[in-house]
């Protein structure tokens, strides 16, 4: 069993008008705005900056995989909603989240050295599971918060799609990850109830080795779906589109370095989400059979 822990640090260069924020298996690729003048809820399912905590095991000639997310960040933004013109921010840790990942098509659980050596994803399809508690910081008097005073939680199927040969600064695969995010209701929402219907996710990146170290991607993210309603005031369904690019640097076989950009796109009507953002991610961890590969390219 190995470990890995992530840190991420994360800037929002303009904010979405009133943000609720929730994670994503994904770097941050996914936007979601729905409402009205009387009622309106924006979902951000990225991964947020914090401290993530993976561990890995095979089962059943099956990878699988847990991480417990302790998000934390800040996020700002200016909305009207019933009338009424709202400027505030938040700050502070957000809900935590449980997520499990077990693999049911694709390359068996690599369990050793030689496994390593010959691994290849090929076609590779995942399950994914997420609950988020609503443990994390809110205020019942603020459209903005970083908790979500609500139970949500994902189901998904990532696929990962080898394209030519898996050598080591000439990869390439297509990801995609659809997933469908539910939401319990939020009863202290301004005084008023916030319910929420199934949001739809779709990420779909390409990457490619520049060089060895050096990988880039070009991410497209949709998210429909997920009607918002205040005290049974429907706002409308959501149909968001958002483009991005990564690049990411193995710094050594224990630490990898990536830099983010994305930025929503259909977003020139008054209700659409507006949003571009910066994301620097630190990604340190060690495993056995790692460590194992660095001791024979010593020898």
């Amino acid at each position: 069993m190995g470990a890995v822990i992530v840190v991420i640090f994360e800037e929002f260069l303009e904010h979405p008008p009133g943000v609720s924020l929730a994670e994503d298996d994904h770097v941050m690729k996914a936007f979601a705005l729905g409402g009205s003048d009387h009622a309106f809820a924006v979902t951000v399912p990225p991964r947020r900056p914090g401290r993530y905590y993976y561990f890995f095991h095979a089962q059943a000639d099956r990878s699988a995989t847990a991480m417990v997310t302790v998000p934390m960040g800040r996020v700002a933004g200016d909305l009207t909603l019933g009338g009424l013109d709202y400027s505030s921010s938040a700050r502070g840790f957000g809900d935590p989240m449980l997520q499990f990942t077990y693999n049911i098509l694709g390359p068996k659980a690599i369990r050793n050295i030689p496994d390593m050596l010959r691994y290849e994803p090929g076609f590779s399809v995942d399950l994914v599971g997420s609950l988020a508690f609503p443990l994390g910081e809110y205020d019942s008097d603020s459209p903005i918060n970083i908790g979500q005073n609500r139970w949500c939680g994902r189901i998904g199927a990532p696929v990962v799609w080898q394209l030519g040969a898996w050598v080591p600064g000439r990869r390439t695969t297509l990801e995609l990850l659809p997933a469908v995010w539910f939401f319990t209701d939020n009863d202290d929402f301004l005084s008023e109830t916030l319910a929420t219907d199934p949001l739809l996710q779709l990420e779909a990146p390409l990457t490619r080795d520049f060089v060895e170290a050096i990988w880039g991607s070009l991410d497209v993210i949709s998210m429909s779906g997920g009607k918002a309603a205040i005290d049974g005031v429907e706002g409308e369904s959501l149909s968001n589109l958002g483009v991005g690019a990564t690049l990411g640097y193995t710094i050594n076989d224990n630490l990898q370095l990536t830099v983010a950009y994305v930025s929503s796109i259909d977003d020139g009507g008054s209700e659409d989400l507006n949003m571009d953002q910066f994301r620097v991610t630190l990604v340190g961890g060690w495993h056995p059979l790692v460590e194992g590969m660095k001791r024979l390219g010593h020898d």
